[in-house]
């Protein structure tokens, strides 16, 4: 009854019966043919565009007539057309869910098409408008607030915002109490009544009409699609049409003695916090002042909206809540702490993507087993909470979000938190060093810490406290401020390593060989538990301090301790450890040396055991399989470690000899030809590894970052460059564009094209294929340019060497590639400190559509051969297909790189 009420007093406030005036008014029919002016614009064929896998578009200028009661709408046209033409027609659901059963099924289908004006039944105008009508409608998933987002808000904001509050609303399958929910929202982008589509008995004539709502990505805008409006422009918007206050967040200075504030967004349901309290106090200790929020029922959007804004940093864990970041002022912190089960792909994607396109600063936080509910499950030892990339979403939101996997945080570690915690408000603190309008989304991964799932060592995130921080130093920018340390360290290291050449281990033949009790004696060795790590989904990793005794040929490593029990493992000492064709090592622990093979060499230096296996050869898994995790666990002994390498190839050794050089200033040694029986004081068996391409600062030793990994590249190959050119400084300069021209796959059709177009950009275009023989000769070029444009491949790894705020643009072919992209070079460039852009091609641009017509599942429903596999798939999309580049489409691109080289 009272849902009755709230609808008819609703519907007497927004849908009152039409009234004359000078934008809509009954008017007498015309003796004209096809009922319009003469003055009317001149018509011309109603775009229908059904090719995005998200949500079907007709766009219709001219005489446009909508028949609510048929749900019809009509392009009434008087120009000769043959029959077939006039039979075409369109069957939409303006809603931007398209192929989605569930969410669509309940909602009005849509009838679109030509109707000639000479016909009898031609519909008379009841009310004519002056102004253009867009027709949506509500449903769906409406009632989580990030589909409401997602799905709505940001898709009308797109389709609408152009027209400045002249275009009418009509809504089908319209939710009564989602109109009163954003009624702030749809009063800014519209001047008029709403008209409830299903309830309206009249026709309706409009100049223009616009059947469904444009979308992009999940809360998210491409201003290339767009006319240039981005996200950021968006978050302005919503500010503006819920008058909230706040535009930056909190700038702390030596003069501001003011908190910033952090909102803890609390759930009541599932992937809830059960120590909150605990959470409080410690952000407070941290610096914070707390809120603890969540929208009361009573309590409506703009009132939450105002609580959101008034604070400088969000804190929530992985949910719809987290969508209230759309009301945080500039320059905010957003922490997201992610449940087990592999979800940070989708967690990114969701939160940290538009977080960052609103110019906000992202932190992920990924819990451990030790925090989550299921610490005392037996569904925690299932291998599918460790990854997600093997399910499809739903299997992943049913094990991972829904049931009991994640439905409680047990004890979110406070310790561990307030890391990521004191990372945020550092962050706050720096913005009094750097204006956030002086950098840009794609410049701020690289302070985007994910604090990780293992176990953080105390000192290893080189931060003080915020109190000390407000008195600190200066720096340009905040990845600067944060790295500063470790830059220092790279610098005072490849120092000192240019002066030192390779050396040869100092062996010590032992004949004969010392009794045990001698030789534990003279040992002494510091005796530790073995860490063998099996959690992390790809890789194994074990660590041994004291008497260690490894045997080649019987690719054997023993730890003998009397505090050991006997125990052996089987370990892949690569980073992909489900291949089979890469040779596994047995760790086993001994308590006593008795038949324990003897040392033959004592050396006193770590050993780390890998091997060249797998996908060893292809340019991108050398770096994100082998020379990524071997920096990020060699690097910390500034070459004072050996290399114990099965499956050895010296052939890559020799490819990559300055790296692998810096890592290490002894000799190789081949493991599956050694006869000895060599030990060392440290042990590691396998290599570390966080993500592709990617390092995880909190996880890291000595905080490394990718920022490091990059700088100590540019020292192992001598680059000169090390940053990118500055257009504000040196405006009459041109930058270089290097063009990665594939000559296999995937590669570009109109080259000539794409360079006449770039350089009356005023670009210098460097046109060149990776030698992956010649490492250091393509590093230099790459290193010599300030934008990177390729498709799609291997060849983009050499991002690796660009110098500092330097622009990678990625083209992803065909089709819904955009995630596998995006993951494999748009996380890593921006966690490199250079900036990221991505360019989606059309169906147009791919050279598919000569091989499959424009109706094949091939464009039409990529996901149901996605699901066929990843050969499959890949066999269609990155074998068959080559891209002949819209010159035109992609000129905002490079212009917009232009203008990143500016700021």
């Amino acid at each position: 009854m009272m849902m009755r009420i709230l609808y008819n007093s609703w519907l007497s406030a927004h849908t009152a019966p039409p009234v004359s005036g000078a934008q809509e008014s009954p008017g007498p029919h015309h003796p004209h043919p096809d009922g319009t002016n003469g003055n009317e614009e001149p018509q011309r064929k109603p775009l229908c565009d059904t090719s995005d896998r998200r949500a079907d578009i007709c766009d219709m200028e001219g005489d446009v007539r909508v028949r609510a009661s048929s749900s019809s709408i009509f392009f009434v046209t008087s120009s000769d057309r043959n029959f077939s033409e006039l039979q075409e027609s369109w069957r939409i659901k303006p809603h931007p869910r398209k192929g989605d059963h569930a969410a669509l099924s309940r909602l009005t289908e849509m009838s679109v098409g030509y109707l000639s004006a000479y016909e009898e039944d031609v519909p008379k105008c009841d009310v004519k408008s002056s102004v253009p009508a867009i027709i949506f409608a509500t449903g769906g998933y409406a009632g989580n607030f990030f589909h409401e987002t997602t799905d709505l808000v940001v898709p009308l904001y797109i389709t609408s915002h152009k027209f400045g509050g002249e275009v009418q609303f009509l809504i089908s399958d319209m939710l009564p109490w989602w109109i009163a929910k954003y009624d702030l929202l749809l009063k800014k982008l519209s001047h008029y009544e709403i008209i409830d589509f299903n309830r309206d008995p009249l026709v309706r004539c409009y100049p223009r009409v616009i059947v469904g709502i444009t979308f992009h990505k999940d809360m998210s805008i491409d201003p290339a699609r767009s006319g240039g409006v981005t996200m950021f422009d968006f978050g302005q918007f919503i500010r503006s049409a819920y008058s909230l206050e706040r535009e930056t967040a909190i700038v702390l200075g030596e003069k501001q003695e003011k908190k910033p504030r952090l909102v803890i967004i609390s759930r009541k349901r599932t992937r809830k916090f059960s120590n909150v309290d605990e959470i409080s106090r410690m952000a407070e200790w941290q610096g914070f002042e707390p809120v603890i929020a969540e929208i009361k029922k009573n309590q409506s959007l703009g009132e939450f909206a105002r609580v959101v804004n008034s604070c400088d940093a969000m804190l929530g864990v992985h949910g719809a809540g987290l969508t209230n970041l759309i009301f945080l002022p500039t320059n905010a912190v957003v922490i997201q702490v992610v449940p087990l089960g592999g979800l940070e792909t989708y967690c990114w994607s969701d939160y940290g993507v538009p977080a960052l396109e609103m110019k906000m600063r992202y932190l992920q936080y990924s819990i451990s087993v030790t925090e989550s509910s299921l610490v005392d499950s037996s569904l925690v030892e299932r291998p599918h909470i460790s990854s997600a990339e093997t399910r499809g979403f739903r299997d992943t939101r049913k094990m991972g979000l829904e049931k009991t996997i994640v439905r409680n945080m047990s004890r979110i570690e406070a310790r561990k938190l307030g890391l990521a915690l004191m990372i945020g408000c550092c962050i706050v603190i720096l913005t009094y060093f750097v204006s956030m309008s002086e950098t840009t989304v794609d410049q701020q991964l690289s302070v985007a810490y994910r604090v990780g799932t293992a176990e953080v060592v105390e000192g290893k995130i080189s931060l003080e406290k915020p109190e000390r921080l407000r008195k600190g130093g200066h720096g340009n920018t905040a990845e600067e401020k944060v790295h500063h340390s470790n830059f220092s360290a790279i610098s005072h290291m490849t120092a000192k390593e240019e002066k030192r050449e390779s050396k040869k281990p100092k062996d010590e033949e032992i004949l004969p060989p010392k009794r045990e009790d001698e030789r534990s004696q003279t040992m002494k060795p510091k005796v530790v538990e073995p860490i063998c790590d099996f959690s992390n989904p790809r890789t194994e990793f074990c660590e041994m301090t004291g008497d260690v005794r490894i045997h080649g040929k019987s690719s054997s490593v023993v730890f003998v301790s009397p505090h050991q029990r006997s125990n052996e493992w089987k370990i892949v000492p690569y980073v992909r450890k489900q291949m089979g064709n890469v040779e596994k090592v047995s760790v086993r622990t001994a308590s006593s040396p008795q038949g324990v093979p003897e040392c033959t060499i004592n050396r006193s230096v770590p050993a780390i055991v890998f091997a060249l296996g797998g996908f060893t050869g292809n340019y991108y898994h050398d770096f994100t399989d082998v020379l990524l995790p071997l920096f990020l666990t060699a690097r910390q002994f500034d070459g004072e470690v050996q290399f114990l390498i099965t499956n050895i190839q010296v052939w890559w050794l020799h490819k990559y000899d300055p790296i692998m050089k810096r890592l290490t200033r002894y000799e190789f040694v081949d493991l599956d030809d050694s006869n000895q029986v060599l030990c060392h004081p440290y042990v590691m068996v396998g290599l570390r590894f966080h993500n592709d391409l990617t390092i995880q600062p909190a996880r890291a030793p000595n905080g490394y970052s990718m920022i490091d990994f990059t700088a100590f590249l540019r020292s192992a190959y001598s680059l000169k460059k090390a940053h990118a050119i500055s257009l504000r400084e040196h405006p009459d300069r041109k930058p270089r564009l290097l063009l990665v021209a594939r000559n296999g796959t995937r590669r570009f059709t109109n080259v000539p094209e794409i360079v006449q177009m770039a350089e009356g950009l005023n670009y210098e275009v460097v046109r060149a294929d990776a030698d992956f023989g010649d490492v250091a000769g393509f590093a230099s070029v790459v290193n010599s340019c300030d934008v990177i444009m390729g498709v799609h491949g291997a060849g983009l790894t050499n991002l690796v060497f660009l110098p500092m705020n330097a622009v990678l643009i990625q083209i992803v072919p065909c089709c819904e590639l955009e995630g596998m992209a995006t993951h494999t070079f748009g996380f890593p460039s921006m966690a490199a400190g250079l900036n990221y852009l991505e360019y989606n091609i059309s169906v147009e641009e791919s050279t598919l559509l000569e091989l499959y017509t424009r109706e094949h599942p091939v464009f039409t429903d990529p996901q149901s051969l996605h699901k066929q596999g990843w050969f499959k798939m890949g066999k269609l999309y990155l074998v068959k297909q080559n891209v002949k580049l819209d010159v035109n489409r992609f000129r905002p691109f490079l212009l917009r790189a232009m203008d990143l080289l500016g700021r």
